[in-house]
């Protein structure tokens, strides 16, 4: 198990001794554990939730785990969803991968079982965490452009040459190239390939 992440854990189980038990055991190595009774309960709270794991019961009373994963889904809760139950089957189990969890644990299991899962959750918030911070540092630089500056980059982007942008815009090919510099500048770039790299996804 990874211990290098902070990873918040929510339970949804309406077994009280199975959520006891688990927040117990995650407790102990050092996990934020929250526990739900229903996944209506959760969804109620999950506004101020941006990373971290979901243990999901698939027989929950109402509306089952299955159908509140696809709730989860519509409501862009993003974090990884490990199923458990008492009576599962590979129905259930393949439904359920393919809608994105990424364990599907029958009860009983092991506390090692539950571990290993969630320190599969840990890699995958953590690569998520990675790439939100990506973003987020590269639309705040690209809102420093101005209008002009922007449509110099897409264009740039999409492969023109200074001489073709500056046919595009009605300008000189000398004001490209301040343009160009500006950009670099401003968007924390050595040279155009490297801001090509970091920014194309994002225009």
């Amino acid at each position: 198990m990874r211990s290098d992440i902070d990873l918040d854990v929510f339970i949804i189980d309406d077994d009280e001794s199975i959520r006891t038990s688990m927040d117990s055991v995650l407790r102990s190595v050092g996990y934020k554990v929250q526990t739900y009774q229903s996944g209506y309960d959760f969804l109620e709270a999950a506004t101020s939730f941006e990373y971290g794991c979901i243990i999901l019961d698939v027989r929950l009373p109402g509306s089952s785990g299955l159908e509140m994963q696809k709730r989860f889904k519509e409501s862009d809760i993003r974090m990884p969803i490990i199923f458990i139950t008492g009576h599962g089957d590979i129905t259930m189990a393949v439904q359920a991968m393919k809608f994105g969890a990424i364990d599907f644990l029958t009860k009983p299991f092991r506390d090692q079982d539950i571990l290993d899962a969630i320190s599969k959750a840990q890699d995958i918030e953590s690569t998520r965490r990675e790439s939100d911070l990506a973003r987020s540092n590269a639309l705040t630089h690209l809102s420093q452009l101005s209008p002009r500056e922007r449509r110099v980059l897409e264009l740039t982007l999409d492969g023109q040459r200074n001489k073709q942008i500056a046919h595009l815009l009605s300008i000189t090919e000398s004001t490209v190239k301040v343009h160009r510099r500006n950009i670099i500048s401003k968007l924390r770039s050595v040279n155009m390939a490297h801001l090509a790299r970091v920014y194309s996804s994002y225009i």
